[in-house]
């Protein structure tokens, strides 16, 4: 860290770059979106319903659906690694739609 001699304190350059990596930082905390609007299924497109239906201070548990899965199995799908983000397996999610109503940890 740059100190100005003259004072003993961090010089203007040195606060802002500081400043810059903590702000930086906070942004680690918002996770991606899910961008599941459509899914491709049985000769066609689907639109894909996303509800949450629990939020706690450690998880969200996620929703998707489609028009034709009322009454299909439900599959949990769990994120494997606490930090990483449950949109990384926004492509299984997709993929288990066509047949099934999926629910994700986030």
């Amino acid at each position: 860290m740059a100190v100005d001699q003259s004072l003993g304190q961090p010089t203007p350059d040195t606060v802002v770059s500081v400043s810059n990596f903590l702000e930086s930082l906070s942004d680690l905390s918002v996770a991606p979106d899910f961008h599941l609007s459509t899914t491709a299924s049985h000769g066609g497109a689907l639109e894909v319903r996303q509800r949450i239906l629990a939020r706690k201070p450690f998880c969200t548990l996620r929703q998707f659906d489609t028009p034709t899965s009322c009454g299909a199995p439900r599959v949990l799908v769990v994120a494997p690694l606490s930090g990483q983000y449950a949109v990384l397996l926004q492509d299984v999610v997709a993929g288990l739609m066509s047949d099934h109503s999926v629910c994700i940890t986030d």
